[in-house]
């Protein structure tokens, strides 16, 4: 679970596919904090983290995330939000967000 409030932002620094997975390697000064299968919101999606050498940290997206999700369109350089998961002991200074995508929408204007 997620509050929704954003913690820091990450830099996309690469982007590979395994097969039809897409890994994602990202830059933050908070890597160093990580831990192997941390979940953690990147623009409010729950990634799972894989391999963590501080900076930089790597997080793999399934097809269905792809699918439905902006990430189909990231790229290299692109900054993303992220939001660890909530603790027992966490503040809930906004609500509860899953992370988990259910639909993409469409912006129509601003």
């Amino acid at each position: 679970m997620f509050t929704g409030i954003i913690e820091n932002t990450a830099i996309v620094r690469k982007t590979e596919y395994q097969k039809t997975n897409l890994i994602l390697t990202l830059e933050t000064a908070m890597a160093h904090e990580f831990y192997l299968d941390q979940s953690i919101a990147h623009n409010g999606v729950c990634l799972t983290v894989t391999e963590i050498t501080p900076p930089l940290y790597k997080v793999t997206l399934i097809q269905e995330t792809i699918n439905k999700t902006n990430f189909k369109h990231i790229q290299i350089s692109d900054i993303v939000n992220i939001e660890r998961s909530m603790t027992l002991h966490s503040r809930l200074d906004g609500h509860f967000v899953t992370g988990h995508i259910d639909v993409e929408g469409t912006l129509k204007s601003v």
